[in-house]
């Protein structure tokens, strides 16, 4: 009896399931019962110097099912389109991606809620807002860093070894050719010096947050005026030097050629494979570069406000050595059906890993100079009518 043949199964290829793209859910408007809106992480405020606030909705079906909208860093599948709705807020502007995008005012955050308002597109009738009230306390780090180095660039890899003549009854095989080794990885640039900061730091005593700092801080031609509540998180200034650049990786060694194979008659010895070549070293990592400077300028009625801002004129952080290439592959044997096979070459040895950089010099301590001159820094303040400087009273 002739037994039945297991064939394979063939499949075209057009056939073959893809991954299917995601998909957004798709919501019948009238089946709508219901629209709310939230804050990512449940938050309640906002600050003016923090991050931007992301806002997002859901809505309610007749069945009860509820779909969320979608949020950055979240897939859209089975989630509604931030473009189903429509945005509108008493102060700044919502963006394409739901957050709230609102305008470098301290002053005018100091006694202003914001409410945020989200309408069904198809649904113009279902309507949902929020309103967020300022914040001062989200803490925050202020100033600028060193030019980072440049990253080395990688090591050319090593060439192949050429393979071996064939032998046969008139030519003796050949040995397969070394490959070359693996070139040096570049070194990374050195990291820039930390930038030149001042800064002067006042208190203000408001009705609603009782008393913050006002910071003004300047670096690189330009100003910020920050508000911050010190009992809040910490909030810093910092002038760093620039972080040092990673060495390039060294090349890989080239794979060593194979040895000839022999076909003679009479058998002679086939071919040696050839020699790997060396991985390259890695390149040097860029050291940091030096810290900045800061003076920070303190009214002189309240001189333990120097103590409320974080300070740092560190070094900047050292560049990290490359990657030392792979070895090549050595070459195989060549074989022979009458005679001795080759000999196999050798493996290419591991490139050594470049050196780190060094640490970035820290720059001076910073300045910390009490004064009774502060007008010039806190002008908007004093514009506004809620700050007088040092020596105005009375008059």
């Amino acid at each position: 009896m002739r037994l039945p043949i297991a064939l394979p199964l063939l499949v075209a290829p057009w056939l073959v399931a893809c991954p299917r793209p995601p998909t957004p859910a798709r919501v019948d408007p009238s089946k709508v019962t219901q629209l709310a809106v939230h804050t990512g992480g449940g938050v309640t405020e906002y600050c003016p110097h923090g991050a931007a606030v992301q806002l997002g909705a859901s809505v309610t079906l007749v069945d009860g099912k509820v779909i969320e909208t979608w949020a950055p860093g979240a897939s859209v599948e089975g989630r509604l389109e931030l473009d189903k709705l429509e945005w509108t807020t008493s102060w700044g502007v919502v963006d394409a991606e739901g957050r709230l995008r609102l305008p470098d005012d301290p002053i005018g955050a100091l006694d202003r809620d914001v409410t945020v308002q989200a309408r069904l597109v198809d649904r113009p009738d279902l309507v949902a807002q929020l309103t967020l009230a300022p914040t001062f306390g989200c803490g925050g780090t202020i100033g600028d860093v060193g030019v980072a180095g440049v990253s080395g660039s990688w090591g050319p890899h090593g060439e192949p070894g050429r393979d071996g003549e064939d032998g046969d009854d008139d030519d003796a095989p050949g040995d397969g050719g070394d490959g070359s080794d693996g070139g040096a990885g570049g070194d990374g640039g050195d990291g820039g010096p930390g930038p030149v900061i001042e800064a002067a730091v006042t208190r203000l005593d408001t009705e609603r947050h009782g008393a913050l700092l006002a910071v003004r801080v300047v670096t690189g031609g330009a100003t910020g005026l920050y508000l911050v509540d010190p009992d809040g998180a910490p909030f810093s200034i910092v002038a760093l030097g620039g972080a040092g650049g990673s060495g390039g990786a060294g090349g890989n060694g080239g794979n060593g050629g194979a040895g000839g194979d022999d076909s003679s008659k009479d058998g002679q010895r086939a071919g040696n494979g050839g020699r790997a070549g060396d991985g390259g070293r890695g390149g040097r990592g860029g050291d940091g570069g030096d810290g900045g400077e800061i003076v920070l300028y303190v009214d002189a009625r309240y001189p333990e406000l120097g103590r409320a801002i974080g300070l740092s004129t560190a070094g900047g952080a050292a560049g990290a050595g490359g990657y030392g290439g792979y070895g090549g592959q050595p070459g195989r044997a060549g074989t022979s059906s009458n005679g001795d096979p080759g000999t196999a070459g050798t493996a290419g040895a591991q490139g050594p890993d470049g050196p780190d950089g060094h640490l970035g010099r820290d720059g001076q301590p910073p300045r910390v100079t009490a004064s009774d001159d502060l007008a010039r820094w806190f002008t908007p303040l004093v514009d506004a009518g809620i700050w007088t400087p040092p020596g105005a009273r009375g008059r």
